[in-house]
């Protein structure tokens, strides 16, 4: 293999005009969310200050390791991906120049790097450091002296020159910054003006002519007040202000990627912000309610009933999603690495997600940090689950069991049949769960579909006029009604065989398996589960 070919992992900026260049946000999200992971996986081995031998005096995880080069100078050459050696080793149509050299990038990759090439190869301004220099991360260091990691303390507002105009100690800040500008605030708004102000900043529409009007005429200290207080109260206030969160939570009524599917029942979370805007609910709870909602003391709605802590948690699962992604790994990992970067972003105004490949360049985020999120994040997993509120089914369920008692005491008594022998597991078979030996304590229910213990010899149906008796010893779902919905959830097993036997009885089921927190889908390429 000759030196040439040795080198060309390298990915390197061309000098001169790059050496200043400034990046915009979405360039360098862009190169740490594509471009980076790509150099950390396939060239800090050999390009890094952690390789073990440097090779080709070439550093590719600094900036100024970057444009320094290597033996053979540059790579590529910036915003002329057809001209730089970089794409011709990546796209493999070269047999003299193939990297990496343990087998080609996936096409996305590809891609990426080229447009990568095509933006100039941005990357963010940071320290230079030389082989055997690493720079040591300094959690404690970071948080010290940056202001944004210190204790909140109550500071006085600044003193300022027009100290009769403030109405607030808010307005002190203002004026100051005003003042150190050498300007002047505006004099107070007329009457038509603030009305019209009010009303686009809180609902986003115009106020009626009539409305404005009722407003110019009101002469009473507390008029404005009244017209904020209205508008706050009126239901276009969450309509209008909750669009701002959904931008943040990625709301879409679609799953993106090659066939955009729908997204049954996303509008649910949608309406639950709405209301959350409109019913005043605390912040503090909001944030609770999205991140482990499911798990709280449950929220229910004024109206309807519904569980409004367990909707909130819907936004975990917003997002581009594949439908039947080739490598499941990477295709988890991409899940949660956006999960991480909403919620770090939302909640916390912090990049945690850069902090996947390295420890975070600014921030006081360590790469240790990232993956004790993503292993939190990642022991969850999307499921279908109940928001109705206990009263939803509450009289309709009593009239049932009503019903079913007056039926009991027509029918005749059942014979007593001597119960199944419970199957062992046997050389052809693992056993992995009954039901019948556990009760079904040991399965998860949700919904108001599925009973809390096993069938007896008195349970039956009932299906139109049809009085059906049940097997003893099942967890049943349509005891009350076939038309209550429900799911119900095996303990975690570990699969160490290629099969999944269930027994199970009825119609209108559907079983999933899920592995890893990965439900197998049937075909186009998991097989004909």
């Amino acid at each position: 293999m000759n030196t040439r070919f040795l080198l060309l992992p390298v990915i390197v900026w061309a000098t001169g005009s790059l050496a200043g260049a400034e990046f915009t946000a979405a360039d360098l999200e862009f190169f740490e969310k594509k471009i980076r992971p790509v150099l950390a996986e396939h060239c800090y081995k050999c390009h890094s200050a952690d390789a073990k031998k440097l090779k080709g005096d070439l550093m590719l995880d600094h900036r100024a390791g970057v444009f320094k080069g290597g033996d053979t100078g540059p790579a590529i050459v910036s915003g002329k991906p057809d001209q730089s050696l970089l794409i011709e080793a990546i796209e493999y149509d070269n047999v003299d120049l193939e990297m990496p050299p343990r087998g080609k990038l996936s096409d996305q990759q590809i891609t990426d790097l080229t447009e990568w090439v095509k933006r100039g190869a941005p990357w963010p301004k940071e320290a230079a450091v030389g082989p055997g220099a690493r720079e040591q991360f300094d959690l404690a260091k970071r948080k010290a002296e940056h202001w944004a990691w210190q204790p909140v303390q109550a500071g006085a507002p600044p003193k300022v020159k027009q100290d009769a105009w403030p109405a607030s100690p808010i307005d002190q800040f203002i004026l100051a910054k005003l003042e150190a500008a050498g300007l002047k605030p505006a004099g107070p708004a007329d009457k038509r003006a603030l009305i019209r102000r009010a009303y686009f900043d809180l609902i986003g529409l115009p106020p009626t002519p009539a409305q404005v009007e009722v407003f110019v005429a009101d002469n009473s200290p507390k008029a404005f007040e009244k017209v904020v207080d209205e508008l706050l109260a009126a239901p276009q206030y969450g309509e209008r202000w909750a669009r701002h969160w959904l931008d943040l939570m990625r709301y879409a009524e679609t799953f993106g990627h090659e066939f955009d599917y729908m997204n049954q029942e996303v509008w649910r979370y949608r309406d639950y912000v709405i209301r959350a805007f409109n019913d005043d609910v605390p912040y503090d709870r909001f944030v609770k309610e999205h991140i482990a909602g499911d798990l709280l003391k449950p929220r229910f709605a004024k109206d309807g009933g519904w569980n409004e802590s367990r909707l909130a948690t819907a936004w975990w699962w917003l997002g581009q999603h594949c439908h039947s992604p080739v490598d499941v790994r990477a295709y988890q990992a991409e899940i949660i690495d956006n999960q991480i970067d909403v919620l770090g972003k939302a909640f916390q105004g912090m990049t945690i997600a850069c902090a996947r490949c390295h420890d975070h360049k600014f921030d006081a985020i360590s790469t240790k940090d990232y993956y004790a999120l993503y292993g939190i994040i990642g022991s969850g997993s999307f499921s279908h689950g109940a928001v109705d509120g206990p009263d939803k089914f509450a009289e309709l369920q009593k009239g049932l069991v009503d019903l079913k008692q007056k039926i009991q005491s027509t029918l005749p008594k059942p014979a007593v049949a001597a119960p199944a022998p419970v199957e062992e597991a046997n050389e052809q078979y693992q056993l992995i769960s009954d039901i019948r030996k556990t009760e079904g304590h040991d399965w998860f229910a949700d919904g108001a579909a599925w009973a809390d213990s096993l069938t007896d010899a008195d349970d039956f149906t009932v299906n139109a006029k049809v009085v059906r008796r049940a097997l003893p010893g099942w967890l049943h779902s349509g005891l009350l009604s076939r038309k209550l919905q429900g799911t119900l959830r095996s303990p975690t097993f570990t699969l160490s065989e290629n099969h999944v036997h269930l027994l199970t009885y009825g119609r209108d089921v559907r079983i999933n398996l899920v592995v890893d927190n990965f439900k197998i889908i049937k075909n186009p390429i998991y097989g004909g589960l």
